[in-house]
């Protein structure tokens, strides 16, 4: 039995997040795909250690994010005509140049319906030094990056010695990712 979720994103971004200062302690909390967007389109400016303008901001999921509707006969054709439709389309980056180091906690949520075409393409796109994501699910979604994609991240740009980045505790399930040029993963 399939229940239509009562909010699937429009495409738009939030102008404020449900909850929190951003800390460690009280985190931004994110209830909507629109609150998603702004973090991942607001926060996804930093340059690495050097002049990170958004290390230290930590984000919590508050509940499971519907971006598409998931059981609309789009979503479920073949991979051939999938690219040409139209769906609400995921932030994406087309250079590794600045990326997302703060800290995102799914807190065991999922997010349903990732559609994300072009670029580097991850419900993060690119993920920077010191930046972390973990106990999230992405479900359902399609990613093709046109430079590189994976589910959660699309691309990581880090250097060890620096301050390493950290995926721990994720799962992708029925998730197409591709890439038309460079690099593919999983989570």
């Amino acid at each position: 039995l399939y229940v239509k979720p009562d909010y699937i994103w429009d495409g738009s971004k939030a102008s404020e997040f449900a909850g929190g200062t951003g800390t460690a302690t009280d985190p931004y909390l994110i209830k909507t795909g629109a609150q998603l967007y702004k973090m991942v389109s607001e926060y996804s400016n930093a340059s690495g250690s050097s002049g990170a303008v958004n290390k230290g901001s930590y984000f919590k999921l508050a509940n499971d994010i519907y971006l598409n509707d998931v059981k609309s006969s789009d979503m479920e054709k073949t991979n051939e005509t999938f690219w040409s439709s139209k769906f609400n389309s995921w932030y994406k980056v087309t250079s590794y140049s600045k990326g997302f180091c703060g800290e995102l906690d799914g807190d065991g949520y999922t997010v349903y319906g990732l559609y994300s075409n072009g670029g580097y393409s991850g419900l993060i796109p690119v993920l920077m030094d010191g930046g972390s994501v973990h106990n999230l699910n992405i479900k359902n979604s399609y990613i093709r990056g046109t430079e590189s994609g994976g589910g959660i991240v699309g691309f990581v740009k880090a250097h060890w010695k620096m301050s390493p980045v950290s995926v721990t505790y994720c799962t992708v399930d029925n998730v197409v990712i591709e890439s038309t040029k460079k690099y593919v993963g999983g989570i």
